[in-house]
């Protein structure tokens, strides 16, 4: 899925290029686009895609970083993580709070929300609910995984 979201992103790139076109501006090859992108996010091309010249590094939070490197925040910020209301003290992320198993941490508010029992009529359809997949089992929404 990462990697779809990334080759759409340079799609999106390279559309605006043709479009740009039929403006009467210069048509660039979606090679010389992906170049562009990654040279202005400081990285370079690597079999195809973007990547940090550091080949120890990942880009992560707009930046290349040593893969053991915390997520950087500004203190008092928060953020939901693995069903945990979490805020981000002297730069570091800690938990401010565990959700309950019947709770959801709430991507809006940062506050653990009860679920609601939805009732649901496909039998094994899924969808999203946070951080969660849901599938549909006998009528009701229930947990299939929590994802990290």
């Amino acid at each position: 899925m990462h990697n779809n979201l990334k080759r759409l992103m340079i799609l999106s790139i390279a559309a605006i290029g043709v479009q740009a076109a039929g403006c009467g501006e210069t048509t660039l090859s979606s090679d010389k686009l992906l170049e562009q992108y990654c040279r202005d996010t400081n990285r370079v091309v690597k079999n195809g895609e973007c990547a940090c010249e550091d080949e120890t590094k990942i880009w992560k939070n707009n930046e290349c970083v040593s893969p053991d490197e915390p997520d950087k925040c500004s203190d008092g910020t928060h953020k939901c993580d693995n069903n945990r209301v979490m805020i981000c003290t002297e730069g570091e992320w800690t938990v401010e709070k565990a959700c309950e198993e019947n709770e959801t941490c709430n991507n809006s508010t940062y506050r653990c929300d009860p679920n609601v029992q939805e009732t649901c009529e496909e039998e094994g359809k899924h969808k999203c609910d946070g951080n969660r997949v849901m599938i549909c089992t006998e009528g009701e929404w229930t947990v299939e995984k929590a994802c990290e």
